[in-house]
């Protein structure tokens, strides 16, 4: 409660407040287009602080233009974007098409809206998408042809997202109309591309995609660079999906050349890349190994962490392909193997550190903005000793309580993070991976055929871990299907001592639900380790998944040794188990559960864990 004291002090700020005159800092319009213009071109970091202020001063001052207001909230959105985070970048933009009064021009406004609808379908809501471009179709002038052409385009864009391909067709056709009426060249034949695109993966009219990309090859000299590396792109692509290798070669390399003499930006990296590891693929296919081995050690030297991630991960893919049909040495799947486990450290290590960023710039900008206020009233007004020190006082004491706060933020998150990291390192533990690729060179000796397909499944057994690994969520199907070919390997390595089933109530096994990865397999791993260690009879392990109220209840039972007889070898000494422990308590506020069954009166055997498993129904819940 406020004691007496406290509200005199408060009333007395009140009263002080209201009878002074405050002199307060204008700026004009001109003052925050240099502002903006500055923010565009610092820093990212500084980008941010200087966007923050120009907020503050829309906020205190109504006389600015709203095209300035609007802008600012379209930077805001920009920022938000290059940082990846998706939801705040939505915010924004939608907020600038809001705030959106002006006239569309083809110069002025037309990305508020494109920014838009890419934002919104980038996090899946295309409704939202759709809306956004229905509602710039009705602003814009009727007649200006380009401004239709784009408003057609982001409902090609949005539709084609979707997967409804007929809605898609129709509205691609619509803005390669209105670019023949614009008679615009330049954009009606990426519009014609993108309707080949269509034809081929939405209407499987293959015929009459490359048709369409036939009559564009033969006036391909009207075409720029830019037009030509996605055509030939696109062709060898297409190609490729009908297993026409040699012709997807052929176009792969024409899309090259073309990237060579158009690029020296940024962008050079990540689209040349993009062509070797096409190149990398098709030559794999074709036995060209020597070419693909070429390719690859090329996009090596590029820097593997200087391409996009999704990029990265089918690189390490033909890598693994690679070593596997030319039944390359142990050595060089280590080597493999260390590549991924850089790879996924590196991924964990870029999240925190950029929530970290994040935090701090945030917290900075807070102590910035409280330093400006506290400089403005120390030179414009002359407040009473007392009341001065009252200010002072209250404003340490609320930098405190903001500093507290995000340091405890930031603790959460960080710890959060690297329990998901540690518990990460604890899976696929290195003897597993040591005797299984053991296994296999014995195998190859022995039956090559047969130790061959041992290794391409214990590539995909890998392959899995790292997309499992890669996002906090993965989908229930990729889970059980990574827990399937872990435990078929470990039967290899046993002799089949053991049998397992996997039970699903209220649910099926491709639902469309999204859990944590990695929660499982430590208590499957100690049972087939710890549980099933001399026994004279065939293990077996039963995985039951309910989906109830919040939560899926989950239940892993074994028949082998009591948990007297194995919870010191095995669960108190397990890091995966405690590391669990701790997140389900965190999310689920429920503890784990281990029982024997022989306390229950039965006459067999073995140990049931018992927890909750939290789930989202989407990516982005």
């Amino acid at each position: 409660m406020i004691n007496h004291h406290s509200l005199v002090i408060l009333m007395s700020i009140l009263l002080y407040s209201c009878s002074q005159e405050q002199k307060v800092e204008l700026y004009s319009d001109k003052d925050i287009i240099s502002l903006q213009e500055k923010a565009k071109t610092t820093s990212i970091d500084s980008s941010y602080v200087i966007l923050k202020k120009v907020d503050a001063i829309l906020q205190s001052q109504s006389n600015i233009a709203d095209s300035l207001r609007t802008k600012n909230a379209y930077f805001f959105g920009e920022y938000f974007t290059k940082l990846g985070i998706l939801d705040s970048s939505v915010f924004y933009y939608q907020k600038t098409v809001d705030l959106v009064q002006d006239p569309i021009t083809f110069k002025k406004g037309r990305y508020y809206y494109f920014n838009a609808v890419e934002a919104y379908t980038n996090i899946g809501k295309f409704g939202d998408g759709v809306a956004i471009a229905q509602s710039y179709l009705k602003r814009i002038d009727e007649k200006d042809n380009n401004l239709k052409a784009l408003g057609y385009l982001m409902l090609t864009k949005t539709y084609s997202k979707l997967e409804d391909g007929n809605k898609a067709l129709e509205t691609n056709q619509k803005q390669i109309n209105a670019l023949i009426l614009a008679k615009d060249s330049l954009y009606l034949y990426s519009a014609l591309m993108d309707k080949a695109k269509l034809l081929y993966f939405n209407q499987k009219n293959k015929l009459a995609s490359y048709r369409l990309l036939d009559s564009l090859i033969q006036i391909e000299d009207k075409l720029n660079l830019d037009n030509r590396r996605v055509l030939y792109g696109n062709y060898g692509v297409y190609k490729y999906y009908d297993n026409d290798f040699p012709k997807a070669n052929e176009f792969y390399l024409r899309s090259l050349e073309v990237k060579k003499k158009m690029f020296t930006s940024s962008d050079k990296n990540f689209l040349l890349a993009t062509s070797y590891a096409n190149l990398a693929e098709v030559s794999i296919q074709l036995k060209q190994y020597l070419n693909a081995r070429a390719y690859l050690d090329t996009i090596s030297r590029i820097g593997i962490h200087n391409i996009p991630k999704h990029l990265r991960k089918s690189v390490l893919r033909y890598e693994m392909r690679l070593a596997n049909v030319t039944n390359q040495d142990l050595n060089r799947i280590f080597q493999i193997q260390d590549t991924l486990s850089k790879y996924q450290g590196l991924t964990y290590q870029d999240k925190v550190q950029n929530e970290l960023v994040a935090l701090k710039k945030a917290n900075d900008n807070e102590r910035k903005i409280l330093k400006q206020k506290l400089e403005t009233e120390r030179k414009n007004t002359q407040l009473k000793s007392s009341l001065l020190w009252v200010g002072f006082i209250t404003s340490i004491a609320l930098l405190s309580g903001l500093f507290l706060y995000f340091k405890r933020k930031i603790k959460f998150e960080r710890t959060s993070l690297q329990l998901q990291q540690r518990l990460l390192r604890s899976q696929m533990k290195p003897h597993f991976t040591f005797n299984t690729l053991s296994a296999i060179q014995h195998q190859v000796k022995k039956d090559p055929d047969g130790g061959s397909k041992s290794l391409l499944k214990f590539s995909r057994l890998l392959r899995l871990f790292l997309e499992n690994s890669m996002t906090d969520y993965v989908l229930l199907e990729k889970e059980v299907e990574s827990l399937r070919k872990y435990m078929d390997f470990q039967q290899m390595q046993t002799n089949n001592s053991f049998d397992y089933q996997f039970q699903f109530t209220n649910l099926e096994e491709d639902e469309f639900i999204f859990i944590p990865p990695m929660l499982l397999q430590p208590f499957i791993e100690n049972a087939i380790e710890h549980g099933f260690g001399g026994i004279d009879y065939t293990g077996r392990i039963s995985i039951s998944l309910e989906l109830k109220n919040k939560f899926i209840h989950c239940q892993i039972e074994d028949n082998g040794t009591d948990l007297s007889k194995k919870v010191d070898v095995g669960l108190k000494k397990s890091a995966s188990v405690q590391l669990i422990s701790e997140f389900l308590k965190k999310t689920t506020k429920q503890a784990l559960s281990f029982e024997n069954k022989s306390d229950k009166g039965n006459k067999e055997t073995g140990i049931v864990v018992r927890f909750l498993i939290p789930y989202k129904l989407t990516e982005h819940d």
